[in-house]
Order: structure tokens, then sequence, then C-alpha cells
């Protein structure tokens, strides 16, 4: 089977690469949330209330502007208040709230519920299914182009970037689970996730730049 030929016969088609970009992130996030489902599955909730949310930091992406806030999360338990101060990523966190999820020793508390975590593992699921199903449509219904030189010269430039930006992927995912692995079990599982995926792009990405480079040597001696 000729994996650069499936991948470059296809004509160019943006919409299907950012969909195929779209499934990619889902997945990716469905596994992430579904950490954070087992990590607090077994939660508990308690009265509380969150507290001093400030904007932590502002950070401009390709995405757009990504914002971080940072709160501090008050509880009762068995007679005695705790705080914990927290993050969030992009949504301000609710200062409306009545009650919050603590751990079984008390260590750690969420202000989401385990069953509102656990709802949007399949939700992100279920997206990237859909995206995987109308990309999948959207490339065998696509225009066949003449395999060539320039095709497998078109994957091996891909595969080439693709595996720098998994270098620096890899080289920032280490750095942040060397910082998070002593940290609590989901600190551990997202730091893992995130190596271990951007560990496997780097693989894939530098398995098809060889392919391709193979590819485009055997077709220019045939010229």
């Amino acid at each position: 089977m000729n994996i650069v030929k499936i991948i470059g016969c296809k004509k160019s088609n943006t919409l299907r690469q950012i969909i195929f970009v779209c499934f990619l992130v889902m997945l990716e996030c469905q596994i992430l949330q579904m950490g954070s489902a087992i990590y607090s599955k077994d939660f508990i909730a308690v009265p509380g209330y969150i507290s001093d949310i400030q904007l932590s930091d502002t950070t401009i992406t390709k995405k757009g502007v990504r914002n971080t806030y940072q709160y501090t999360i008050h509880w009762n338990y068995e007679g005695k208040e705790y705080t914990k101060k927290k993050y969030s990523l992009n949504s301000t966190p609710d200062e409306n709230i009545s009650e919050v999820w603590i751990n079984k020793d008390n260590s750690d508390a969420i202000i989401y519920s385990p069953n509102e975590l656990s709802s949007q593992v399949y939700i992100f699921g279920l997206i990237s299914v859909i995206a995987f199903v109308v990309w999948l449509f959207m490339y065998l219904k696509a225009e066949t182009v003449k395999y060539d030189e320039e095709i497998a010269l078109n994957v091996l430039v891909a595969g080439g970037l693709g595996t720098v930006l998994s270098l620096v992927a890899v080289a920032i995912t280490a750095i942040a689970y060397n910082e998070k692995k002593d940290g609590n079990a989901y600190q551990v599982y997202t730091s893992t996730v995130m190596l271990v995926t951007s560990t496997i792009f780097l693989i894939v990405c530098l398995i098809l730049t060889i392919m391709a480079k193979v590819e485009t040597k055997r077709l220019s001696s045939r010229l």
C-alpha cells in the first residue's frame, strides 16, 4: 500500500483539511476530558463558592486571544472551611455557584460536577465522529489527480513541516510533564496524554517524511 499516493492523489480542498484538523482537535479534547471525568468520578458535592476572580494571563495565538483566569474555591467540609486557588482557561468561572465537588481525602476541589464532565466526553466524541465521517465522505468524493513526483514532493514538504512542529510540541509537553509529574492524578494524566500524543504525531510525521522522500527519488529516477 502506497501511503504517499493515498494522501496526495486527491485534489486539495481547504474545507476538507479544516474538517480533518477539527476531528483531531475534538479527539484530543475527548481524551483530555476523559481524564477529568475519570479523576472526578468519586468526587462528592459540598457547600462552596468562589471568589477573587481575576484575569491571570492573556496570550495571542493563531486561534485568537486566550485568557486564563485565576480564582479561589471556598468549601465547607465536616465543619471546617478550606480554600484552594484554581485556574480556568478561556471561560470566566461562574461566581454564583453554591456548591463544589471535592475528592475523598479533601485535598482538591472543582467547580464542575462529575456528571457534567462525563457528558462532555460524549459530546466531544460525537463531534469527532461526525467530523471524521464528513472528512472521509469528502475525501472519497474528491477528484483524483495524476500521481507524480510533484505530488510526492508536496507530501514530503507537509511531512517535514509536521515533523518540525511535532518536535516543538514534544519539547513543550516534555517540560510540562516534568513539572506536573509530581502533581495530582489529573495533572499527571493530562501532561502524559499531551506528551504521548505529540510523540505519536512526531513518529507519524517522521515516517511519512521518509516514505515521501523515498517516493520522490523513485519517481524522479523514472524520468
